[in-house]
């Protein structure tokens, strides 16, 4: 399966540490970046989605985060990830499903 990830990088309060609480109608996002995972047990999308969550905070050095290059925030409430072709937007607790209709996504570059 292949993730993508892309930054919100809307911020609603120029001049405050931006915490992103939603996908909103304004936001705009960065695609970060991207790279393949093998789907895991019996719910592969849910369990994917746990795992991805764990790869791309700041943990222990081990995550995929940890080792772009050059260096990358964790991933934070409001951002999305792409996985093979459906779209999870990070909520407070979990993923939200969101359309590409939902979502100002820049393209991919071949």
């Amino acid at each position: 399966m292949i993730v993508t990830i892309y930054h919100n990088r809307h911020d609603p309060h120029p001049g405050h540490i931006p915490f992103y609480s939603e996908v909103c109608e304004e936001c705009w996002f960065e695609r970060a970046y991207e790279y393949e995972i093998r789907p895991e047990g019996s719910d592969p999308r849910g369990r994917t989605l746990e795992t991805i969550w764990r790869q791309n905070n700041h943990v222990d050095g081990t995550e995929v985060v940890a080792n772009i290059i050059p260096p990358v925030r964790s991933l934070s409430v409001g951002d999305v990830v792409g996985l093979d072709g459906s779209y999870y937007a990070v909520a407070r607790i979990g993923f939200v499903e969101a359309g590409l209709s939902d979502l100002t996504l820049p393209p991919l570059q071949a």
